[in-house]
């Protein structure tokens, strides 16, 4: 992670005391941010996100959230850093895991009709259920990576999803009086 942040900032044409000036600390505490010597634990989000905008990196939340949050770990997809990152390369594997993503979802759809726990599938049932949803996280894995080649292009990515949350909040998706964990 010190790497990313370094690169960023340095390709931002920031230094440590502009980045740390922005943020409002000190250039030591900066320094010991960018140089891992201090752990952040949850409070520190809202300073990643503002770091991610100062250096112009979108996926430093993600990396942060892979390495250092006990969920991110679980649940965050690892950053890819070794596939074609053109538009073209990505859009081309989009498609092709879009004919995967459809044949999975209606095999998906028929496999789960009437079943309500793990317990009512078969084992036969179970493992094309796993093929499905390992299929299901291959797309998602592509949207994400496509993410990563649209900021790396300029666009601001963050300020999409901002929209897109505002917009599942006028759809009425949200609800903010329930529980952000309750399942509806």
């Amino acid at each position: 992670m010190r790497e990313v942040i370094k690169a960023a900032r340095k390709r931002a044409g920031l230094t440590q005391q502009e980045v740390a000036n922005q943020l409002h600390i000190t250039r030591e505490f900066y320094n010991q941010i960018e140089n891992e010597a201090i752990e952040p634990d949850f409070s520190w989000a809202e300073r990643y996100g503002r770091l991610a905008e100062i250096i112009n990196e979108d996926n430093l939340t993600m990396v942060v959230c892979a390495k250092k949050c006990f969920i991110g770990q679980k649940y965050c997809y690892t950053l890819l850093n070794n596939v074609d990152l053109s538009p073209m390369a990505a859009l081309a594997k989009m498609e092709s895991k879009d004919r995967q993503f459809d044949q999975a979802w209606n095999q998906l759809r028929d496999l789960m009709l009437n079943k309500r726990t793990v317990s009512d599938f078969n084992a036969e049932e179970l493992l094309a259920v796993e093929e499905c949803f390992s299929v299901l996280l291959d797309m998602e894995h592509i949207i994400e990576t496509t993410k990563q080649i649209a900021t790396m292009m300029g666009f601001r990515v963050s300020r999409w999803v901002a929209d897109h949350n505002q917009k599942m909040v006028r759809k009425k998706y949200v609800d903010p009086k329930k529980p952000e964990l309750q399942i509806a």
